[in-house]
């Protein structure tokens, strides 16, 4: 589970597969880092071709394997949203992802974030067959019951509390990451403003880009660490942006 996680967040209604496979292929082709074969359902084609491909099929979803990134979407209806994942197999550096982003912008563009992969499986993780699978201990992890009825209902670990949690929300994604892209879509369903932003993070942590997205720094690289200045850092931005701490929801008022 070792690299990094783009994932771009972008409104339903308007991108669908083969859209959002364009975007990510243009920034591929621009950037140079389409070296080396693409794979679409186990079948190797060139870019052009799983664009077509995309366009004819009726599917919501897609994965492609590449070289150097495997690339993930999805459309969640019932969340109002659709998932964008670049899963990078080795680490990039932040300016690289930089670069990125705005090729990956379009009217429905909601958010975008930079995560470590390892870090979020395990902060995210709640059943404990995840632990036991993987030879890793969960004694000291707390626990809490699924709320299902019995037969169903057992215990699993307790993530409330991680800085590293990841949730999806009605229109958007609720987590924080060392790089982040704000949209206007974004402000509007979190009810945020990015003047509070400003206020509270400062105005050297944000960026106001060309294409009207607002960027937010918050490290020098990805978090892997929940705690220490890490965990510091992430539950003050999560407060900042969402008005969350300690496992608990209060958004901002518009």
């Amino acid at each position: 589970m070792n690299g990094e996680i783009l994932e771009v967040v972008y409104s339903f209604d308007g991108l669908q597969p083969a859209d959002a496979w364009s975007q990510v292929w243009r920034w591929l082709s621009t950037s140079g880092a389409c070296a080396g074969p693409l794979f679409y359902n186990d079948k190797e084609l060139d870019g052009g071709t799983i664009a077509r491909v995309l366009l004819k099929s009726k599917a919501n979803h897609f994965r492609i394997d590449g070289a150097a990134y495997v690339i993930d979407f999805c459309q969640i209806r019932n969340y109002d949203c659709c998932l964008l994942q670049i899963q990078s197999h080795a680490q990039q550096a932040i300016s690289s992802w930089r670069e990125a982003v705005p090729l990956l912008i379009s009217d429905t563009f909601i958010s975008a974030r930079l995560a470590d992969r390892e870090y979020e499986y395990w902060q995210n993780a709640e059943d404990p067959l995840q632990y036991e699978a993987a030879v890793r201990s969960y004694e000291n992890l707390p626990l809490i019951s699924n709320g299902l009825p019995y037969p169903l209902e057992k215990q699993v670990i307790d993530i409330r509390q991680n800085p590293g949690r990841r949730i999806l929300r009605n229109g958007f994604v609720e987590a924080v990451g060392a790089a982040m892209w704000l949209g206007n879509l974004f402000f509007e369903r979190v009810r945020c403003k990015p003047g509070h932003l400003t206020k509270v993070l400062g105005s050297k942590a944000l960026t106001q880009l060309a294409c009207g997205v607002v960027a937010v720094m918050g490290g020098e690289k990805c978090f892997t660490q929940p705690d220490g200045e890490e965990g510091r850092v992430q539950q003050f931005l999560r407060q900042a942006i969402y008005g969350v701490s300690h496992g608990e929801q209060t958004y901002q008022e518009a």
